[in-house]
């Protein structure tokens, strides 16, 4: 566990874009394949907030992942959306 909360906190504290795609990674190997449905909400947000943190800093690894997102994803929830993304890679 120490690993993910080193990430976390370079995410928060440096400038340096892969901190906050390895978060969303992590989450993404965690609830990896049959285990995807069971993200809860709020997992699902705080990993896609990071996801979205990564494409802001013009890290197109992230950039690229979220371009998967259909065009209605405003409407989806942050479970939804981690969901489609993890499984349309």
């Amino acid at each position: 566990m120490f690993g993910q909360e080193l990430i976390i906190i370079m995410s928060n504290k440096k400038d340096y874009a892969l901190a906050p795609y390895s978060v969303f990674m992590s989450y993404s190997w965690i609830y990896q394949e049959n285990k995807i449905d069971s993200i809860d909400e709020s997992s699902a947000k705080f990993s896609i907030e990071y996801l979205e943190k990564a494409a802001r800093m013009g890290f197109e690894p992230a950039i690229d992942e979220l371009n998967i997102l259909p065009k209605n994803s405003k409407e989806m929830t942050y479970k939804e959306k981690f969901i489609y993304i993890c499984s349309n890679r």
